[in-house]
């Protein structure tokens, strides 16, 4: 993407409308304030050249505020999540709701089809034992995995999120036998049963994430895999930013760095066997 602002002009967009999204009162998504948001999605896009997305974020409106960004989209995510979570427990038919009137559906179709895809791929098994680690409210990502053979636990801090993600589980998909745990991830410590653990976007800030990481290195069993979910570009400013460097000693096994509307990438790492 060619830029036709300055760096100093992008960034002043960004904030402006980051102004703007924060005189949003809480729980308020009707069509113009969705609008603003997807504005706001659209300025930090994948796919600006990588020294100009380095400028902008070097810019000082930007550097000083870039916490705050993170973390409101953070807030708005969980808010945004379990507003859609009770408009499909409040609905006649939750699949439908889900698959035809939730904005980002096809979207977590895509990104999820991805990973599930690499991570069969890269351990050469069926039937996957997987945990999702901030599985949240709206745990579209637990069912997605499930409707691709995998048997998903998920976990999560929050004890209001995870009930109400598992009212969504049993509505949307009551065929699938998910279980639902609330706890701290960095003092669970029963990983041996697990092939997989997905790590979710918004599960804590990169130093968070770092500390999480080095738990599940300790807990969990040689060759099993993690997924995580990271950010790049300007999408550093939505998400924390995890590098291969930060899963140290997880080996390194795929990176996928996306550059369409899936706003995260992904990076899969495995822990070495015993005898490597």
């Amino acid at each position: 993407m060619i830029p036709v602002f300055s760096p100093t002009q992008y960034a002043s967009q960004i904030c402006d409308v980051f102004q703007s999204i924060k005189n949003i009162s809480h729980d308020s998504f009707t069509a113009p304030n969705m609008a603003l948001y997807t504005r706001f999605m659209d300025l930090l896009s994948n796919q600006q050249d990588e020294t100009f997305a380095n400028q902008v974020l070097a810019e000082p409106c930007l550097s000083n505020i870039k916490r705050d960004i993170t973390s409101l989209f953070a807030s708005v995510s969980g808010r945004y999540e379990h507003y859609w979570a009770q408009t499909l427990l409040q609905s006649a038919d939750p699949l439908a709701t889900l698959t035809s009137d939730y904005p980002w559906f096809n979207h977590y179709q895509r990104a999820v089809g991805l990973e599930s895809n690499a991570i069969y791929a890269l351990s050469g098994k069926q039937n996957l034992t997987v945990l999702m680690a901030g599985s949240g409210p709206l745990p579209i990502t637990s069912l997605l995995l499930g409707l691709q053979g995998m048997t998903v636990s998920n976990l999560d801090i929050d004890s209001d999120a995870l009930s109400v993600g598992q009212q969504v589980q049993q509505q949307v998909y009551p065929s699938q036998k998910q279980s639902f745990k609330c706890a701290d991830i960095c003092q669970f410590e029963d990983f041996d049963q697990f092939d997989v653990v997905w790590l979710a976007a918004l599960a804590g800030s990169s130093d968070v994430k770092k500390q999480i990481l080095g738990h599940l290195f300790t807990h969990m069993r040689p060759g099993s895999f993690v997924v995580v979910r990271t950010a790049f570009n300007l999408r550093q400013l939505l998400y924390p930013s995890i590098t291969f460097s930060d899963l140290t000693p997880f080996i390194p096994k795929l990176k996928i760095q996306t550059y369409s509307d899936n706003f995260h990438s992904i990076l899969i790492a495995q822990k070495p066997l015993a005898e490597q």
